[in-house]
């Protein structure tokens, strides 16, 4: 995946450079973003973040399709 990425052939939201709120129990602006544009999202979960939980039953919840990585 990394070499289409790195040549421009395929398009991605990069959440590194997106502001990241904390304790907003509603889906933000920058999960309704993602959740909109996504055709597939990949979360990285240590299945004890509450926050990367919520966002992950949000995208669930959305009919999204998901890949998660536990770690």
């Amino acid at each position: 995946m990394r070499d289409p990425l790195l040549a421009g052939k395929v398009a991605y939201l990069d959440a590194s450079v997106e502001p990241v709120p904390r304790g907003v129990p509603d889906p933000t602006e920058r999960e309704v973003f993602f959740c909109t544009k996504a055709d597939l999202v990949a979360l990285f979960w240590d299945g004890v973040s509450v926050g990367t939980g919520r966002l992950l039953r949000y995208f669930q919840d959305s009919g999204k399709n998901l890949l998660v990585g536990f770690i």
